[in-house]
């Protein structure tokens, strides 16, 4: 089984009720599926999910899809994870990263999804500077993160001449 360092943060997922996300301080999400224990009660994650750089401060299961999830960490930043994107034959779990918020400045404190408002968040910062206090930040994932393919090549096909030819589509 997989050693983890100190876990700072676990989040069951409501949907999929099976998975159980963890956030350590080796910079790693976890994902366990707990239909997989070994006689012993002792599971695998069955996804570690590597995009930061310090540990993991919180973590939340997206509630409108089970396969969505979002860590906030240490290095300011908060990664949005799709795990539905990560290839079944393949431990590759880089293409599970589908964005990342960097607007930070400091260690990520906290987050939490919007429960009515889809794809948006608030986010909150611990800045540590001489004159204390952090930030908190409202924001929403790009559309482009999480509409069908297709339907995005569609909207950018309209824009095409602008896209490549600037402002005047020269």
């Amino acid at each position: 089984s997989v050693q983890c360092q100190d876990v700072h943060c676990v989040d069951w997922n409501a949907i999929d009720t099976h998975l159980l996300a963890t956030g350590s301080a080796d910079h790693a999400v976890n994902i366990w599926d707990m239909r997989k224990l070994d006689k012993s009660g002792k599971a695998t994650p069955v996804y570690v999910l590597e995009g930061h750089t310090n540990g993991i401060t919180s973590l939340q299961w997206y509630p409108g899809q089970s396969s969505v999830l979002a860590s906030g960490a240490s290095d300011s930043l908060i990664n949005v994870w799709d795990i539905s994107r990560i290839q079944s034959d393949s431990n590759d779990t880089t293409a599970a990263l589908v964005f990342q918020h960097s607007g930070h400045r400091g260690e990520v404190t906290d987050f939490q999804w919007n429960a009515t408002e889809k794809w948006t968040m608030l986010s909150v910062s611990d800045e540590s500077q001489p004159s204390g206090g952090g930030t908190v930040q409202a924001w929403r994932v790009n559309d482009m993160v999480y509409t069908d393919e297709e339907k995005v090549l569609q909207e950018l096909q309209q824009y095409r001449t602008q896209i490549l030819g600037g402002a005047n589509g020269q």
